[in-house]
């Protein structure tokens, strides 16, 4: 290979880095993470250069090991990623942006090395991770998030108990088993929900004039 062929090489390998880094960086974008267009095109360009230099220096008739740079970039992305992990009380976000990351890195560190095949191949099923899979994942996410919940209510009189059931069943929410504690106190136990809705039940509920107090158990 002539230098100037080896020259189109290049640019082509950094190029193809670019659009498949873009590509990536396109849906993360579209779902509002900071690491997005321009961070992945980053990532993957730095790689796909790194490896490119190492190629390089083994042509030009440096002693190296071309899997050292490889090695320091996978290593090194994770610094990165890890700054996109938040954590939030018992939630943690940015777990599928920094793994996005890391494999971003090396999808460059394929093209790098002119194995377009690997790289778009990486790509593609990148692609169907984060876009085909993420209803599957929210699906199960939400079901994991659901657990039971039990309402300790007080109301002003006895009669006033209609208005329990009448706005349980208004936020969309299944009443399973009633306890009565005492003449004006119920223990409501309801089917499986998120905290969200129970939060929004809880606040519809102690809007009525009838509801003295709402304990969450």
């Amino acid at each position: 290979m002539t230098d100037y062929t080896y020259y189109l090489e290049i640019l082509l390998r950094l190029t193809v880095a670019v659009i498949l880094g873009g590509i990536i960086g396109i849906e993360r974008s579209g779902t509002k993470h900071d690491a997005g267009l321009r961070t992945h095109i980053l990532v993957c360009l730095g790689a796909a250069g790194i490896t490119l230099l190492s190629d390089v220096l083994v042509r030009g008739g440096y002693t190296t090991d071309i899997s050292r740079f490889g090695a320091q970039v996978i290593s090194g992305i994770g610094f990165l990623g890890a700054g996109c992990i938040m954590v939030n009380g018992n939630k943690v976000k940015g777990l599928t942006t920094a793994a996005g990351l890391w494999t971003t890195a090396a999808v460059g560190l394929a093209t790098g090395l002119g194995y377009y095949f690997i790289s778009a191949t990486m790509t593609v099923l990148m692609l169907m991770a984060m876009l085909a899979l993420r209803p599957l994942g929210n699906r199960l996410q939400n079901k994991s998030d659901k657990r039971v919940f039990t309402l300790k209510i007080t109301v002003k009189n006895r009669q006033s108990f209609q208005t329990i059931t009448h706005c349980i069943s208004e936020n969309e929410c299944d009443i399973t088993q009633i306890e009565t504690i005492d003449e004006d106190c119920f223990k409501v136990t309801l089917a499986k929900t998120t905290e969200e809705v129970i939060t929004g039940l809880i606040c519809a509920m102690m809007e009525h004039k009838d509801i003295k107090n709402i304990e969450k158990l």
